[in-house]
């Protein structure tokens, strides 16, 4: 009915490549550009594929080294874990308005089955990045330091608006560190590792001075605050070995 008709205008929309940098260039910016900082959640994807194709003139690759898609392909597909997906997983508790960054940081009323095979398949690399944890930690392994010193020059040090947590980012990357409070998230306390986390507890970490590379990809999501503090408990009993 109503619920099952918005469910699949939201599959069409995340589905179809061209509708969400379209939805994006519709948009007015939140706040002055440079002012703040808020995550991106899955227009990020969007924003990604657009700065791909205006450099290069291609789409982006459907195929990664190592292993690793954006969008998973049906000869994949056997290999794929279902997600599981409590409704406590769902949502961030201190959205308490329609004003709030994060409900413009992504389209509105959004509660799509990530285990549609449309959206599995979709090439969108905020929603649809497939690999093992052994292959997507062998791709990251795998970046050049030229690349990954660019990557992780501090842009960010302060408190995200979307999230409202302190966050410590680069260009494109989460970095390590202690916050305020002396807390240290899954990239560990090292300033100089870089990574990024995803729903439900997902996260990939590569500490180059450590000789480092982790990968945490769960299919059991988990609610915002237990996710982090599982994936961080991971991250810190592998660092200890």
């Amino acid at each position: 009915t109503d619920i099952a008709v918005g469910q699949m205008r939201q599959i069409d929309f995340l589905a179809d490549e061209a509708a969400g940098p379209a939805w994006i260039v519709a948009q007015e910016p939140t706040w002055e550009p440079g002012s703040a900082s808020g995550y991106h959640t899955l227009t990020y994807g969007w924003l990604v594929g657009g700065l791909y194709k205006a450099v290069t003139g291609d789409p982006l690759p459907r195929v990664l080294d190592h292993d690793v898609y954006l969008g998973l392909p049906a000869a994949e597909a056997r290999r794929a874990a279902t997600i599981v997906e409590p409704s406590t997983a769902r949502g961030l508790r201190w959205v308490d308005d329609d004003t709030h960054p994060a409900l413009q940081a992504m389209p509105p009323g959004f509660v799509p089955d990530w285990n549609d095979p449309r959206l599995r398949a979709a090439c969108q690399p905020a929603f649809s990045g497939w690999a093992s944890a052994r292959a997507l930690a062998a791709h990251v392994d795998s970046i050049a330091p030229a690349e990954y010193e660019l990557g992780r020059q501090l842009q960010v040090d302060g408190l995200d608006r979307v999230l409202e947590l302190p966050v410590r980012r680069g260009l494109g990357v989460e970095l390590g560190g202690r916050f305020e409070g002396g807390a240290v998230g899954a990239l560990g306390p090292n300033e100089r590792a870089f990574g990024h986390g995803g729903h439900g507890g997902q996260v990939v970490v590569r500490d180059p001075e450590a000789e480092l590379t982790i990968a945490v990809l769960v299919n059991l999501l988990a609610e915002p605050e237990l996710a982090a503090e599982r994936t961080t408990t991971i991250c810190e009993l592998i660092r200890g070995l």
